[in-house]
C-alpha cells in the first residue's frame, strides 16, 4: 500500500500527542514543537517572482534528518492483526499473509483495517499505486476476490518492486 504524500499530512497536534504517549522527554518534545511551529512556504514560479508567504499547518520539511523518524512515530501504532506479517518502509506498508488449503483470504481485512487507521490518522492510501501479488506453488491456485480499497479495486500483478 502506498501513502500520498506521507510527509505533508502529519498532523502537528496528532504528531505531538503520539511522542507524548511513547514516552519522549518533554524536552525533546519542544523542540519538535519548536521546529514544526511557524514554517512558511513560498512557491518560485519564474526566476523572480515568488508567490506569498503561507503558514504551513501540517506537515515535515521532507528532506531533513528528523522528517523520516517523525513519520515512523506516526506509523509506529499501525498494527495489523489479521496479516501474518507486514513491513513499513517509507511511505509503503507490505502486508502478506499465508493462506492454508480450503482457507479463505483474510487481506480485504487487512486493507480494510489500514485504510481505517489512515483516515483516523489522516493519511491517504493511494490506491491506484497499491499491488497485490499472489504466489502460489499449487496446481490449482484457487480463486480469490480482488481486494478493493476505498471503492477502487486493487491490481493484481505478476512481480513487483519492494523497497
Amino acid at each position: 500500500m502506498d501513502y500520498r504524500k506521507a510527509f505533508d499530512p502529519i498532523h502537528h497536534s496528532l504528531l505531538i500527542t503520539k511522542l507524548k504517549g511513547l514516552g519522549i522527554n518533554p524536552c525533546i518534545i519542544n523542540c519538535i514543537c519548536d521546529f514544526l511551529m511557524d514554517r512558511q512556504q513560498r512557491v518560485k514560479m519564474t526566476n523572480d517572482i515568488y508567490s506569498e508567504w503561507k503558514d504551513v499547518m501540517a506537515g515535515v520539511p521532507q528532506g531533513t534528518k528528523l522528517a523520516p523518524w517523525l513519520f515512523l512515530v506516526m506509523i509506529n501504532d499501525l498494527q495489523i492483526s489479521s496479516a501474518d506479517g507486514n513491513v513499513i518502509f517509507v511511505d509503503d506498508a507490505t502486508s502478506f499473509e499465508i493462506v492454508e488449503k480450503e482457507k479463505s483470504s483474510s487481506t480485504q481485512l487487512v486493507a480494510a483495517e489500514v485504510a481505517r487507521w489512515s483516515n483516523e490518522n489522516m493519511f491517504q492510501i493511494q490506491p491506484k499505486k497499491c499491488k497485490e501479488l499472489r504466489i502460489s506453488f499449487k496446481k490449482d491456485p484457487g480463486i480469490y476476490e480482488n481486494i478493493t480499497i476505498d471503492g477502487n479495486t486493487v491490481d493484481v500483478v505478476k512481480s513487483i518492486k519492494i523497497l
